[in-house]
Parts: structure tokens; sequence; C-alpha cells
């Protein structure tokens, strides 16, 4: 007599095993596959498959849970650059690309190429690169995530508004051993179009 066994998987798919002909004239309450194995290796091969299974779909559904949580954090550079624009359209020349940007949480970004697409889109939108005047002489490009997660979380430092940002790019260059840029005056014009504010 054929029996066949199902499994509801919780992706909602049936696992179907081959059916099982129990055989009593054989003398012994063995069980045989039609198609060779004993009752015993199909299990331990289904097993496997479905601890498998299992594994995948706890990946898939972590890995769906840290997306979620990236946009629900504003991890997206879209987002992220979306955010930038709104404050720098509603405060005008009042606020710096660089202070939008970490209002918009800029910081938790997953990279610097990230970092960099939302600056260059900032700037294609017709506003004031983010880091214009401090990169590169000051925090050069590669440094521009590390930097930005400094002034966001080091202490005595106002991330959104005022000079507190370019005393700390100078202090980064003095920190990382780079050369005092040989031309600085975008440097100093930043500085004094930041008093005016």
């Amino acid at each position: 007599m054929g029996i066949f066994h199902y499994w509801s998987h919780a992706s909602g798919f049936p696992v179907v095993l081959s059916a099982v002909v129990s055989r009593p004239h054989l003398g012994s309450n063995e069980r045989i596959c039609p198609r060779g194995g004993s009752v015993t290796g199909w299990s331990e091969r289904i097993s496997r498959s479905l601890v498998r299974l299992s594994i995948s779909n706890l990946y898939a559904d972590s890995k769906g849970v840290r997306n979620a949580k990236r946009r629900e954090e504003g991890g997206t550079h879209e987002s992220c650059f979306e955010r930038s624009a709104a404050l720098l359209k509603q405060h005008g020349s009042a606020l710096l690309s660089f202070h939008a940007l970490s209002r918009a949480d800029g910081h938790r970004l997953e990279s610097n190429e990230e970092l960099a697409g939302v600056c260059d889109l900032i700037q294609e939108a017709g506003y004031d690169h983010p880091f214009e005047g401090i990169s590169p002489g000051y925090v050069p490009e590669k440094d521009w995530l590390p930097f930005l997660r400094h002034v966001r979380h080091a202490p005595k430092i106002n991330p959104e508004g005022g000079r507190d940002y370019l005393d700390a790019a100078d202090r980064w260059r003095l920190d990382h051993g780079y050369p005092l840029p040989s031309d600085d005056a975008d440097f100093v014009s930043l500085v004094e179009r930041t008093l005016l504010r």
C-alpha cells in the first residue's frame, strides 16, 4: 500500500515524499521506497533539504528586515538627497549644504560612494557641494563618510549649523597628516560665509 507524506513549509509550498510501500510478506516490518533506498536514508536527505531551505529563508527574511530598517532610517541615498534638497529649499541661503546633509542623516549611508552620489545630486540640483571649501585639501573624498560621522557624533561639535564643522575639518587635516593646501581661498571664503549667517 502506498503512503504519501506531506509537510507544509512556512513558504506555503508543500513537500511531498515518495510513496512508501510496506512489504509484510518479507517477514519483517522493513519498508522500502520504490526507487531504492531505505526510509531512513530518504528522511535524512529530506531533513537536510528542509534545513537548507529554512536557513535560506531565514537569511532572506533577515536581509529584508535590514533593508526595510535602512529605508526607514534614511539609509538610501535617494531619500537622503530628497531630504537634503527639501531643507535647502526651505531655508535658502541661511543653510549650508553640509548642514542640510547632516540633518538629512547622511552619516547613516552605507558607503562613501553612496555619500558621494548624494553630494553630486545636491550639486546637480543647483546647490553648493556639501564638501565645497574643505575637500580635497582638508577632507579628501575618501574620508567624507568617516568625517561626517565624526562631526555628527563627536562632543562639542554642532553638525547642523555654524562653523564647527570647518574647525573640525582643519583638525581632521592635522590629525591625518595632510599638508596645508597651497590655495585655501575656498576655505577662507566658506568661513566668511558661515560667519555672515
